[in-house]
Formats: structure tokens, sequence, C-alpha cells
């Protein structure tokens, strides 16, 4: 899965970066968007699962060491929440969590199943990341024609976004000392280039 959503987020960055009209630029803005966003969810989707294959090993492994679990971490990484029915019956229902909320706690519970110390935070551009995630969501749900527009800062807010994500995940596993085949993207990866239009 993850490398057909790289290819779509290649194929997709270079042809918004040939496209020599507007509406192939406003067209291909869209698509590159929400590309970025499948891939992050894509991988953080992955992030969870290894987590909570982590947290279920630790759960065996603690029958014979007594080491605590937390079940409630077991139950938000399997994304499920519990309650009790009007007849006294336990029920689940899926867990719907804010997008960047879950990223930070997927990407989290990823890096220490791997065994690292390092964990992702809000830092000082935090706001352009949620700008994106903004932009995101008005493209998913659009309301109105205005909703489909994205503006130069808004797109290289998504490449921001997409440049942190990358950071955040070579660290990980540079850290965890599986690094070795995922290089670290250059500065120049993420230039954003557009020819000009009328």
């Amino acid at each position: 899965m993850m490398r057909v959503l790289m290819e779509d987020l290649s194929q997709c960055w270079d042809k918004l970066h040939e496209a020599t009209t507007s509406e192939d630029q406003d067209f291909w803005k869209r698509v590159f968007t929400r590309a970025v966003f499948a891939q992050i969810e894509g991988f953080t989707e992955f992030f969870r699962s290894q987590a909570l294959t982590a947290e279920l090993n630790k759960l065996f492994g603690s029958i014979a060491t007594g080491l605590e679990i937390a079940p409630g971490k077991l139950s938000v990484l399997s994304g499920e929440t519990y309650f009790i029915n009007d007849m006294g019956e336990i029920r689940f229902q899926s867990l719907r969590t804010p997008f960047l909320p879950n990223l930070l706690f997927c990407f989290n519970s990823f890096a220490e199943a791997h065994g690292v110390t390092h964990r992702v935070k809000k830092g000082d551009q935090w706001s352009r990341i949620q700008s994106a995630v903004q932009l995101r969501d008005n493209l998913m749900h659009p309301k109105n024609l205005k909703s489909l527009d994205i503006t130069e800062k808004e797109i290289e807010d998504v490449v921001f976004t997409l440049k942190w994500f990358y950071r955040e995940l070579h660290l990980i596993i540079k850290l965890s000392g599986k690094g070795e085949q995922f290089q670290e993207f250059p500065d120049e990866f993420f230039k954003l280039n557009l020819k000009k239009v009328k």
C-alpha cells in the first residue's frame, strides 16, 4: 500500500510542476494535496498497526514479567471504544479521533514500539501543518467553490507538512537503528517551483 501511495504522490508532484495553465495547476494542487494526506494517513495506519502489535506482545510478556499494561492504550490502538448499552451489554464502536491528535499519537506509539525515545511534538511551525489539514478538510468536504481554491501559501504549507512528516519518520527510523535504506530527503526535493501561468 505504501509503495502505491508514494508513487501516486510522486506522479502528482511531477504533474503539478509540469502544469502550464492555471486550470491545470489548480487541478494538480488539489490532487497533490489529497495524495499527501492519503500517504500520511496510510503511514498513520501502519504506525498504529505496528504499535498495536508491540503492545499485544508486551501484554503476552507481562504475564511472565509483571509488566504493567495500559488497557486504554490498547483500546485506542485497536481503534475502538467501549460502552454499555441499554440491555447492560458491552458494545464497541469505532474510535473517532481528529486527524492531528491521531497522527501524533500513532507516530509516538510507533517510535515507542521501536524502542525510540524521541517524541513527535508540536513545534513553532505547527500552525502551517494545521493550515494544511484545514485545506485537506475543505477539499474532502467542500461546502462551496471557494473550498476548492488553493493559494500559493496553502500549497507551500502542504509541502511543508510533507517535509515535516518525512523528517520525523526518518528520525524515528534512524534512531531505531533500522534506517540504513531510508535516506533523508534533501531540501531540494521539497522545492516548490511551479511554472508561471496566466
